[in-house]
């Protein structure tokens, strides 16, 4: 609000009492100003230099004070709503862009829910448990390049499983942190926080579950026991 008001002061205090001065000295005798009360200006006598400049900073002290009270209102008014408005529009438009988003979080749930997500949480573990297993119980029964070949293999299934899952599991975090700032960032209508409070966090659903930040340390904690399990049972 400061960065509408001061410079509206400055002009309104600037070309308001700027014109006024310049009228005064012209004509000091004007009502309703203070020059229009002396005799010497009802009996048609024209007002001394010094006697004009005394006018001049009584009526500057009286008037001052009035401009700037009345500049503060009316801009002090205009930039809260246009603030308002400008706040009210970004909202609208976050609602509209985020409900977007939850239609491409629908069509990706339809799409890869019950197909291409199962794969991953359960094909790259599956890669990961057996790669891993020829890799250390099998390491003298096979070639390096063989060996190499079943490490590039655990490591395409780790790096894969974790890039996917912490990603999908940043989107619901980070989007639960969005909706939190935009609730309590700035003041809304109450319809607007409806609105808001209507919103629910994306999210990339694997069946009837979710993918969330421990996600991928979960996965990861089922192919290391997997493995370690496969070789006990082995030995």
């Amino acid at each position: 609000m400061l960065a509408c008001l001061i410079p509206s002061t400055i002009f309104i205090g600037i070309f308001v009492l700027g014109g006024l001065a310049v009228m005064l000295v012209k004509f000091p005798c004007m009502p309703p100003f203070l020059g229009s009360m002396l005799d010497t200006c009802r009996a048609g006598i024209e007002l001394g230099i010094s006697v004009r400049i005394i006018l001049l900073v009584v009526e500057f002290v009286i008037l001052l004070p009035t401009v700037v009270a009345a500049n503060y209102n009316v801009y002090a008014l205009r930039c809260n709503l246009s603030s308002d408005d400008d706040s009210q529009e970004m909202t609208t438009r976050f609602i509209k862009t985020y409900q977007n988003l939850k239609l491409i979080e629908i069509l990706a749930t339809i799409t890869t829910s019950w197909r291409l997500i199962p794969a991953f949480v359960v094909g790259f573990p599956v890669i990961q448990v057996l790669s891993s297993y020829v890799c250390i119980r099998l390491r003298d029964e096979i070639s390096l390049s063989e060996f190499l070949m079943f490490l590039l293999l655990y490591l395409d299934g780790f790096f894969i499983n974790m890039v996917l899952f912490t990603v999908a599991s940043n989107t619901f975090e980070g989007s639960s942190e969005l909706l939190r700032k935009w609730k309590w960032s700035q003041k809304h209508s109450r319809y607007t926080r409806k609105v808001l409070d209507s919103l629910t966090p994306l999210k990339f659903k694997i069946c009837n579950n979710f993918v969330e930040r421990t996600t991928p340390l979960v996965i990861q904690d089922f192919t290391i026991q997997n493995t370690v399990t496969g070789l006990l049972l082995k030995n």
